[in-house]
């Protein structure tokens, strides 16, 4: 019977231990790496500067910074390839960007030029010719309606001088005729008058 006291009371022990064990490792593994490191330095026992720390506590210390390592560097892994998606995606939307610059700026040229008799010109150059043709167009014709106004005045004088040239023509040719027929009668009256 003293055996089985003895392996009893080895049992419950190590059973306690375990249990102990058990809970300090609960305790441990719910802390924040640095709270972890305060407990182990907390729980380990000092011998003159020294601090004995139990290998459990140090075993799961390493384990639970080795799992936030690992973690943490997963996390790394992770962000590092996000970030090389995002520039190159980056990349390929500056490129997209270039292109649309490029053609706005095509479409832009597009818009401000047309074709002129077979040659690109922009909207500006082709409105100043049009607009000095149309001004140039306006000039002659305003000086051609002053010419012939002129020389239609010209004509309508010269017209009217002519009537009054042939009127008094008229009159001359009519006054030459009666003195003629008059000179005319007085000769054939003196030729009368002569034979007589």
């Amino acid at each position: 019977m003293r055996n089985f006291g003895r392996y009893f009371i080895v049992l419950l022990i190590v059973v306690l231990s375990t249990n102990i064990v058990a809970q300090d490792e609960g305790i441990i593994d719910s802390l924040s790496i640095s709270k972890q490191f305060d407990y182990v330095t907390k729980k380990s026992n000092t011998f003159e500067q020294f601090k004995v720390v139990r290998l459990r506590h140090l075993n799961r210390l390493k384990k639970n910074s080795t799992d936030s390592l690992k973690s943490l560097q997963s996390v790394i892994d992770s962000n590092v390839n996000e970030i090389k998606e995002l520039k190159d995606n980056q990349a390929a939307l500056n490129g997209q960007i270039t292109d649309l610059q490029t053609q706005l700026e095509n479409v832009t040229q597009s818009k401000n030029s047309m074709s002129f008799l077979g040659q690109e010109i922009s909207k500006s150059v082709y409105n100043t010719v049009l607009w000095s043709l149309i001004f140039g167009l306006a000039a002659l014709a305003a000086i051609a309606l002053t010419l012939f106004k002129r020389s239609n005045s010209i004509t309508k004088e010269t017209k009217d001088r002519l009537s009054e040239v042939e009127e008094e023509f008229e009159k001359h040719r009519k006054t030459a005729l009666k003195r003629e027929q008059k000179l005319a009668r007085e000769l054939m009256d003196f030729k009368v008058k002569n034979k007589l």
